[in-house]
């Protein structure tokens, strides 16, 4: 009896299902999700820990901080995120960032 040898790895189901929400969801969804999965790996795990993306309108992200003093230093900071979420999306999505203290 002969063994098969398998010719590739499966297909991770995570990745699977994400295509396929990208495929049925409306083309600003589709954005605002690109937008928040990046903003982890654009801004480091301190700021997630103070920080909740709210809202992606025309190219403004809506981001609500824990307490004036992040949304002041963050706002300093601005263009840099703004460069670190295109780049890790990939396109240009972002044009600007506006921080409020709010409920994270």
């Amino acid at each position: 009896m002969e063994k098969h040898k398998k010719t590739q790895e499966p297909e991770r189901i995570g990745g699977w299902i994400s295509d396929f929400l990208d495929q049925l969801m409306p083309a600003h969804l589709r954005e605002e999700a690109k937008v928040f999965r990046a903003w982890v790996k654009a801004v480091g795990p301190e700021i997630t820990k103070n920080t909740k993306p709210l809202n992606f309108k025309r190219g403004t992200l809506y981001v609500a901080t824990r307490h004036s003093t992040w949304s002041l230093e963050l706002s300093s900071k601005r263009a840099r995120i703004i460069e670190k979420l295109n780049s890790e999306i990939g396109s240009p999505l972002v044009n600007e960032i506006h921080f409020k203290v709010g409920t994270i």
